[in-house]
């Protein structure tokens, strides 16, 4: 007795894929039985008391200073139009607040200079709007808006 079966399309050549054993090789009934239960194993669940509320890991997020800003200080992006104007708002706008420090984006290298010499009344102004001291310091990068 052959180990494989002939390709399906006729031909003379070993389908390897295809194998057949031999009646001594193959398992018992009851080894058959024991292979499956061996093979298909139910997922494993985790416990119920593992698993967080989604709710929970963001409220724990927000309260207890893991954030590197807090939520209030959102309000910069918000009244940022009104504290510079019209035309700086076009060129520069606040891209991230990190430890009391704002970084604001400019388009290229003159506006880069223009908020350099103004960085100090738009800090207090910015502080002022917002009724808080919320920025300590201003960082201006040039990079795309």
């Amino acid at each position: 007795m052959k180990n494989f079966r002939p390709c399906p399309d006729g031909s003379e050549r070993v389908n390897p894929r295809i194998r057949i054993l031999e009646f001594e090789q193959r398992p018992s009934v009851d080894e058959a039985e024991h292979m499956m239960r061996r093979t298909k194993k139910p997922p494993q669940k985790r416990p119920r008391s593992e698993l967080i509320p989604v709710g929970d890991v963001i409220t724990s997020l927000m309260t207890d200073g893991t954030l590197p800003y807090k939520p209030d200080d959102v309000e910069i992006w918000r009244v940022w139009k009104e504290v510079v104007g019209q035309t700086y708002a076009e060129n520069a706008q606040p891209s991230k607040i990190q430890k009391k420090q704002l970084t604001v984006t400019v388009s290229n290298s003159i506006w880069l200079q223009e908020l350099t010499f103004y960085k100090d009344i738009i800090l207090e102004k910015l502080n002022g709007r917002l009724g808080r001291k919320v920025v300590d310091r201003i960082k201006i990068t040039v990079g795309s808006l």
